[in-house]
């Protein structure tokens, strides 16, 4: 518990998070429509953009996008809660770069 004290957290606008990533691919997490998480390629360098549970990534957020991925559910849930989807996505990150 606590980790959060320890990262270092900051707040840019989109022109410096466009120079910061340069050419690295986008993926948008969204609830429908994309390709399943474990078809993107996410064992190299990598964004991954989460939007919020509402409302979804803002029009700024989604321009960046390379690719949409969609975590695929069974069931009547319709959505995951957002931190949730985030560790399922990371796990995937993680998963296909100990796989190479």
């Amino acid at each position: 518990m606590g980790a959060h004290f320890h990262l270092a957290i900051q707040h840019k606008d989109w022109d410096e998070i466009d120079s910061y990533l340069g050419s690295i691919p986008v993926f948008l997490a969204e609830s429908e429509g994309g390709i399943p998480l474990w078809e993107a390629d996410l064992a190299g360098s990598c964004a991954l953009l989460i939007g919020g549970e509402a409302f979804g990534a803002s029009p700024e957020g989604e321009s960046r996008a390379t690719q949409q991925i969609t975590i695929p559910m069974k069931g009547r849930a319709e959505s995951l809660n957002a931190a949730v989807a985030a560790a399922i996505l990371i796990g995937e990150v993680l998963r296909q770069r100990y796989q190479h």
